[in-house]
């Protein structure tokens, strides 16, 4: 049954950006039975297979899948057990590695109650869904929108969601969440490339998504600068119990946005960045690190 639900969610990620779904695609007998024992490696291969063949042609040259596709278990500090599936070469740079779980900032916001009475997460920024998978770890009735605009990340994303056993907890999003002006600007298309994709992004807007979220975690790699200045973003950010805001000065230099640019949009929208780790405000974290760092810190309203 967890194939079947898995495999409907799957179509429609596919279907929402024209992508035929095969109709004859069914993980193997094999497959099926070893998962249901806790061994994923032959769904995870499986997976990698229908995921070439349904990209075929979208995805950009740089792209690699593993010739030996894996899952890799974490035991997080938080308590939780983590499993990830490593299919691609991306995949096993950022969570196969020793130093991964260093990484995963949620078990400290977790560890320090940030995530204490949230049960509805918004994870803006999905990647392949390891954070969206702990978020909806952290109890049964929690539940978690991402939003993720590279359709390959979201195949991944969803086989997480599957072996994580939190598919009906995660929703996910395959688009591109931007600003109100820039979406009626672009038309709701975006000629951005994404996570090894040729084709290009279907945006949303913040408003599209909803309100009432408790968590949002918004990593969106430099485009978060332009958020600031959404109404319906500050407007989430200050009903929420926690926001987590990545702040990627490396990628906002080349376009001639640096710490000032980022103070006065945040004073502008009367919202304060704390630094996730030092408590220091944002303005006094910035006046004394790297111009073209990556920080992240919690949005609170002024």
């Amino acid at each position: 049954m967890h194939f079947i639900k898995f495999l409907i969610k799957a179509a429609r990620i596919l279907n929402f950006h024209g992508i035929p779904f095969p109709d004859d695609f069914q993980f193997s007998e094999h497959a099926a039975k070893q998962s249901s024992i806790g061994d994923w490696l032959p769904a995870t291969t499986e997976w990698r297979d229908f995921i070439a063949t349904a990209l075929s042609g979208r995805l950009h040259e740089s792209h690699a899948f593993l010739d030996k596709p894996y899952t890799r278990k974490f035991d997080l500090n938080t308590g939780h057990i983590l499993h990830a599936a490593i299919i691609n070469k991306q995949g096993d740079e950022w969570y196969g590695q020793q130093h991964s779980q260093h990484s995963f900032d949620f078990q400290g916001e977790f560890l320090n109650g940030r995530m204490e009475d949230c049960t509805k997460f918004l994870d803006l920024g999905g990647h392949q869904m390891l954070w969206a998978t702990f978020y909806a770890k952290t109890k049964k009735t929690a539940r978690v929108v991402s939003v993720e605009p590279s359709v390959l990340n979201c195949l991944i994303g969803l086989f997480n969601c599957l072996i994580n056993s939190v598919l009906d907890q995660v929703t996910i999003l395959p688009v591109a969440v931007s600003s109100s002006v820039d979406f009626r600007a672009a038309r709701g298309k975006s000629s951005m490339l994404v996570d090894f994709m040729t084709s290009e992004s279907t945006l949303t807007t913040c408003f599209s998504l909803g309100e009432g979220f408790d968590f949002i975690k918004c990593d969106i790699e430099g485009y978060e600068y332009n958020l600031i200045s959404d109404q319906w973003f500050i407007e989430i950010c200050r009903s929420a119990k926690c926001t987590h805001f990545e702040l990627h000065l490396g990628h906002l230099k080349p376009k001639g946005i640096g710490p000032a640019e980022v103070l006065r949009a945040l004073e502008v929208a009367k919202v304060l960045g704390v630094h996730s780790t030092s408590g220091q405000s944002i303005r006094e974290f910035l006046s004394k690190n790297p111009d073209d760092g990556f920080y992240s810190f919690d949005l609170r309203p002024l």
